[in-house]
Order: structure tokens, then sequence, then C-alpha cells
């Protein structure tokens, strides 16, 4: 795979296509920060400090190399002797046992080697268990020292959950193809109260000795480096707790020294056999020496400095569901089934709040489209909510028109582990904020911000002043993409607090109908008097200004007089006369006002028509993006969203402009609208790319921040 290297510049994946997210925290930006002596760029990840070669081997190659790894018994012989002489793996035992009492408890030791430690281990009166997938390895353990060794990786080793007491994972993570399922399935299987020791090359290190740093070996063996920050991120996003750091000055492999594949001498080699026969004492000389140079090297021993970082993580101790709050202003035909389907998670207790009652019982007026509306699919079934009183006292969009008081005390009644509160633009969410902050309540904040737009030089002034502070009082964002991340760093919010959960629809919904209704494709046609052989452009929302339906009219426009092609709005809005008064006077053909269509109505004009155009200059996102992919077709939209910078791969599935830029809009059209190859190309990727912005991620990254606030509490 191609790679493409800018110096101090925050690479953006979703429009360069060259940098990989983060394994870790989702994060789509990273910076070239080093290349390695092989060439390959190591990559940070921006949110959470992560470091990660670019290019990376499938996960088959990687097993390969380290299932094929050859030497022999006599060898192995050798280091077991050697190990124990020195005390490596009794020492990393004593370590273990300040946190856990070792007598009688389960011990798995993954990447476990021949089983040094596991023989050690067994000696303390512990029930051992050894993952290793290298095959002279794994017989060793077996035959010589007689270790339940198996030769597997954890992800495919069938273990029962919380069957362990301790876990020893001793520089294996940074050979991981898939780091965060790995980290989910080792607090899967830890007990509670449970105990995991991590030794890997220390990231912080590479800061201080640059390129030339030992932790940058060749031909792939280190895939990922971690330092304290992005170690504890991770393990804290999986529900372990950082009991201690401590930095070692090399590498402590299976003989405790700096080379794996050191070559004994045969001078050597006589010498360790007279030693052996002094098994107490040589153990008891090489401590003393040990502490001597412990104790001068203590300087050295520093997390910049020292080549080896090692981690004790605890499991805490079960505790019920995460009593999690949701507070939103209304019911909205988006939200419903991700509610569902967090209420339907096992780990997750939820209550939502609803501000107003707007859309549910009756038909209610929204100034956008100008009419009155009420959705046709579900909004309040399979979750427990509850509304609260409302006394607005000014229109729909001012900031007083959301004032819920009793939310205050719904904090103090049910002891939330936190509660997420969408946005800070209302009174309600501020009463919220000092509930929270009253009863010492996790704040989870959701929004959809960003920093496209420009503001006045005060309100940029304002903001920049008093978000950093606002923002220190948070304990959790929840960013919907990349513009929305970058806005919180921005004011300061720093990666670690950052959880990703992907802005998302019902997927599922809009693939199965859309697909349902394609094959009725002509039949719909015909009922709603569209042309039956023309590709039909669409546009869902509403009918404003702001929205820039003209943009799309105009560009059409210019596109009637080349190519046989049709226009169709779906929505209501306060420009829909204008726009119908232009198409008379432009005498324009093909364009169809349908009106506005209820949630369940959607998927079938999406199904019918061939390319989705999103042209507004005001939206912060763009769920409809999101429909119309999922619905699989080629998407044109602007610069101004959120939405293009995540899910348009210009050229792949569909194309981004300026907003107002007519002309390009016109171009990007006949694009698409000559070749119907390349329509249906850009709709089947549309889908591909879809399908990693799902409920199943969002409420991945709840769980995540969940699991964070816990251990920090």
């Amino acid at each position: 795979m191609g790679e493409k290297i800018i110096e101090n510049k925050i690479i953006d994946n979703c429009n360069s296509g060259d940098v990989l997210s983060c394994d870790i925290c989702g994060s789509r930006q990273a910076h070239h920060v080093f290349t390695r002596q092989d060439g390959l760029g190591v990559f940070e990840c921006s949110s959470c400090e992560l470091a990660y070669v670019n290019s990376r081997p499938a996960k088959e190659e990687i097993l390969r190399t380290y299932r094929d790894t050859y030497t022999d018994f006599r060898q192995l012989k050798e280091w077991f002797y050697e190990d124990r002489r020195i005390g490596n793996s009794s020492g990393i035992l004593r370590r273990i046992s300040r946190f856990k009492s070792l007598s009688g408890s389960r011990i798995l030791d993954i990447g476990c080697g021949p089983g040094f430690l596991l023989y050690e281990a067994r000696r303390l009166g512990m029930d051992t268990v050894g993952l290793e997938i290298s095959k002279i390895y794994a017989s060793f353990g077996r035959e010589e020292l007689n270790l339940d060794i198996r030769q597997t990786i954890l992800e495919e080793a069938d273990l029962p959950s919380a069957g362990f007491d301790v876990v020893v994972c001793n520089n294996l993570i940074e050979h991981l193809a898939n780091p965060h399922d790995f980290f989910l399935e080792l607090a899967r299987i830890l007990a509670p109260a449970g105990i995991l020791h991590i030794l890997t090359p220390n990231y912080d290190g590479a800061k201080e000795y640059g390129n030339e740093w030992p932790g940058f070996h060749k031909d792939f063996e280190h895939i990922f480096y971690f330092n304290a920050a992005s170690l504890t991120y991770a393990l804290e996003s999986c529900g372990l707790k950082p009991m201690k750091f401590f930095y070692l000055p090399q590498r402590t492999g299976l003989t405790g020294r700096k080379n794996l594949n050191h070559q004994t001498s045969r001078a050597k080699a006589k010498i360790r056999g007279v030693l052996l026969f002094l098994p107490l004492v040589n153990r008891q000389v090489w401590r003393v020496l040990s502490l001597a140079r412990t104790l001068s090297n203590r300087k050295s021993l520093k997390k910049g400095t020292a080549f080896e970082m090692g981690a004790i993580f605890k499991k805490p101790q079960i505790k019920s569901k995460y009593k999690f709050a949701i507070l939103t202003s209304h019911p909205i035909q988006y939200q419903a089934p991700l509610f569902r389907k967090i209420a339907a998670h096992p780990e997750i207790d939820l209550t939502v709040y609803f501000c107003w009652d707007f859309g549910v019982e009756k038909e209610t007026y929204d100034s956008g489209f100008g009419i009155k509306y009420k959705w046709d699919i579900p909004l309040l079934e399979g979750y427990r909510y509850k509304f609260l009183s409302n006394i607005p006292f000014l229109p729909q969009n001012s900031f007083f028109r959301q004032i819920n008081p009793s939310v205050v005390k719904e904090f103090f009644l049910n002891h939330y582990d936190a509660m997420l509160i969408r946005g800070y633009t209302t009174i309600s969410n501020w009463l919220a904020f000092i509930g929270a902050w009253l009863s010492k309540t996790p704040i989870f904040l959701h929004g959809d911000s960003h920093l496209l737009r420009k503001r006045p030089f005060l309100v940029r002034l304002l903001k920049r002043l008093l978000l950093p502070l606002f923002f220190k009082k948070i304990s959790v964002f929840l960013s919907i993409g990349t513009l929305n991340t970058e806005y919180y760093s921005y004011y300061g919010v720093a990666g670690k607090k950052i959880f990703f959960t992907p802005y998302s629809v019902d997927n599922e919904f809009f693939q199965s109908h859309s697909q349902k209704y394609k094959e009725k494709k002509a039949e719909i046609r015909r009922r709603f008097n569209l042309p039956p052989d023309v590709p039909l452009i669409l546009y869902v929302g509403k009918l404003y200004k702001g929205k820039r339906p003209l943009d799309l009219l105009r560009a059409f426009e210019k596109l009637s007089g080349i190519e046989e092609t049709g226009l169709i709005f779906i929505g209501e809005g306060r420009q829909k006369p204008f726009l119908q008064d232009y198409i008379k006077r432009a005498n324009i053909k093909n364009v169809f006002f349908l009106g506005f269509k209820n949630q369940s109505q959607l998927p079938a004009f999406y199904a019918v028509s061939d390319i989705f155009v999103f042209p507004s200059g005001i939206d912060k996102w763009g769920l409809a993006i999101n429909e119309a992919m999922a619905s699989g077709l080629p998407v044109i939209a602007t610069s101004s969203i959120g939405a293009s910078y995540d899910l348009i791969k210009s050229g792949q599935n569909g194309f981004v402009y300026n907003a107002g830029d007519i002309e390009t809009l016109r171009r990007q059209l006949e694009i698409l609208i000559k070749d119907s190859n390349l329509r249906n190309a850009m709709g089947q990727y549309s889908r591909k790319i879809i399908t990693d912005w799902n409920y199943d991620s969002c409420i991945e990254g709840i769980l995540k921040a969940l699991r964070y606030v816990r251990c920090k509490s």
C-alpha cells in the first residue's frame, strides 16, 4: 500500500486515503513523526498518542512469521537455565505479587514462549495456562516442562469469561494486527480484581533518540508503539484501571538480555554449567548485583530514556449495569433506533429524557418545513424514557425554547454513572450541567460543531476564552466525525477524553427497504409520473435559502440542454414557491416537487433515483447523505458540511464541491449522468463506506467512555 508522508501536517485519512485510522480510538488524524531504518513511516495518532507503521502486513502473514520461528531444544534448555539463574521470570511474579496473592490463582501467559514464567508460577502454587503460536516453543513447554501451552492466539483460544486472576502479556502488543480487539478479549477473560502485567517497548524513548531508537525494528517486527498515555487510553476504554507504570533500560526477552538470539560461547557455557551446581548462591549473588545495577541506573529509568515500559492494570470488581442517561430535545427519527439498541445492550441501563414532545402525539408545526407533521415510525418503543415538564416562552429556535428545571433533581434521584447531554445551546442543557456538577455525575458532551463556519470576531473571541474553561468541566466528549474532533481539540480538549461515536442512521432499514423498492422501480416512477428511463437526481431536505436548493436547480438548468435527466425535490419549505416560479420563468423541464415524505416513505425515492445531491451551506453534518449511501447512491455534497470529510471519497463514491460553485456542480453531475457504470460502482462503494458508520460502532464508543469514567472514579 502506498504511503504519503507529510512532515508536521495533520493527515486526513478520509481525503488522502493514505494513512490508516487509529486502531485504538478510531481517529482519522495522524502526523508523521519518524522514518524507520527500513524506510517505513511511523505515524502518531493526534488523539491518543498511539504510534503505528502505516503499511502493515495481513494478520495471517504476521502469524505465519511467528508460527515458523525455529530453534532447537538444546538452545531452549540453555535459555531456561539462564532465566532461572538471573531470576527474570521470578522477578515478574514478585512484581505481580504486590498486587495479587499468587498461590491458588489462575494465570494466563499470552505469547508465553517456551513457558519459563509459567514454570516459576507453577512452583509458587499457581494454576497455569499459556498461549504461544510458535510450534517449537509450545512443544518445548509441553514436552520438557510439562506445561499446558496451547498453540493458538487469544482471539481463537475460546477461553472462559473472567477465567483468570492474572494475565501476563510481555513483548507482544507491539506485534498485533488489531490491538483493540485483543484488549477487549483481555478484559473479558480477566476476573474481577484480576491483574494484567504488560511489557512493551517505550515509545516515549523514541522521542529522545529519534530514528535511531532501537524500537524501530525492520520487517514489520513491531507495528504499534505504545507509551503510558496510549496504553492507558486503550485499556481504560476496555474497563481496566492502571495501577503502576515502570521503566527498564533495555528489553527483557526470554533470557533477560537485550538480544534474544544471543549465542553463548563455549567458554561461557562451561562457566554457566559450573555455576548451575550452586543455584542458591548463584541466584542470591545475581540478585545483589542486579539491585546494585538498578540503583546505579535509577536516573536512567525515566520514561523518556528507558527502552522498555511495563505496566500493571487491574480489573475493577464487577458492578451492576452502567446506569446511563441521555438528555435530548425531543424524539427524533434518527435517534429512536439507536436508543433501542443501547437499551438492549446487556451492559447498559438506559433512561432517555426529552425536553418536549414535538411530533409525537399530534402533528406539530415545523418552521423549517413550514407544515405540520408527525413521524410515522415508532419513536418511543423499546427503551425507557421520560418527558420533562417544559416551560418555554420563546419560539423553537431560541436559547429559551426548552426550560426543564426538573432535570436537576433527576441526578440526585437516580445516581447515574454518566449522562449524555446533546449540545449546550438551551437553558435545559445548562440546567443539566449544573445538576451533573452538583451531583458529581460525569458528563458526556455530544454535539456536531466544527470550525468551518466563519463566525464574527467577537463570537470567536468569546468562544476562545470561555469554551476551554467550560470544557474542563466535561468528563467525556463524544465525537461524531473528523471535524468534530478537530473542534474539541482546538478548544483544548485532550485526545484521551474524546471518544468516537460515528454519526449514524439505521443502515439496515435503508439498505433493506431500498433494495426491496428497486425491484419495483418502474412501478414507483409510473405512480409519481417520473420519466421511466432517464437518470434521476434527488434532493431530500427542507427548502430554504441556507440549504441552497436553488444552486442545484441552476446546475440542473445548465444540464437540461445537454443531457436528458430529471430532478426530484423531496421536502417543503419557504423557498418552494420561489423555486417553482423560477422553473416556470426559465421553462425548465423534468423537475418534480413531491412534497414532504415521512420516514417510512423515503427509501422508495432513494431506490428510484440515481444520484443524490446535498448542496447545503449550513448543515453541520447532513444525515441524509448517510441515508443515500446506505441506499446505494453516489453522492455529491458541499465542503461546508462534516459528512463530506468522512463519508465522501471524491472520485470513488461521489464528489465534493464548494458551496455556491454551480459550474463545478454541473460538471460533476454531467460525469455521473453520462456514465451508468460509474454510477453503479460509486453506489456500491457508498454502501461499503457507510457500513462502518453504524449504531453498533456508536454504542462501542459510548461503552469505551463509560469504562473510562468508571476507571477514573
